[in-house]
């Protein structure tokens, strides 16, 4: 099944963008899975400047380690995979198209752009 990652923003958390979003019931309908990975300290190092608490969090690996562990133990088409976000986690969205971008077909950010920190070096390994 395709799988879609769904990432809260900035001072949010997984369970209230599931809520806020509402598309469980698509999911269903459409037969995809539906994942809200939650970050630590309500903040995703999505290859912006930040201080060193956010900085620290190899957020790159959490959510490699977490594809992993979904392919796994579900039944996941890993050429359909997508990310999606607005704000911090469209920046993060963002950011894992440039560092992931053998394993994600595509992000659909909302209020988010290429992050001035990382935009000299953005090129995609593939088209994202």
């Amino acid at each position: 099944m395709p799988l879609v990652f769904i990432f809260h923003g900035g001072g949010g958390n997984a369970k209230h963008i599931q809520w806020y979003i509402g598309m469980d019931p698509v999911a269903d309908k459409e037969q995809l899975i539906t994942v809200y990975p939650q970050s630590i300290n309500k903040q995703w190092n999505d290859g912006r400047e930040f201080d060193q608490k956010i900085a620290f969090n190899d957020d790159l690996l959490f959510i490699n380690q977490l594809l992993d562990t979904l392919v796994k133990n579900y039944s996941i088409n890993t050429k359909r995979v997508f990310a999606t976000g607005i704000s911090n986690e469209g920046f993060f969205s963002i950011f894992l198209s440039y560092k992931m971008s053998k394993r994600l077909l595509a992000v659909a950010q909302v209020c988010a752009s290429i992050p001035k920190k990382i935009y000299d070096e953005f090129y995609p390994s593939n088209p994202v």
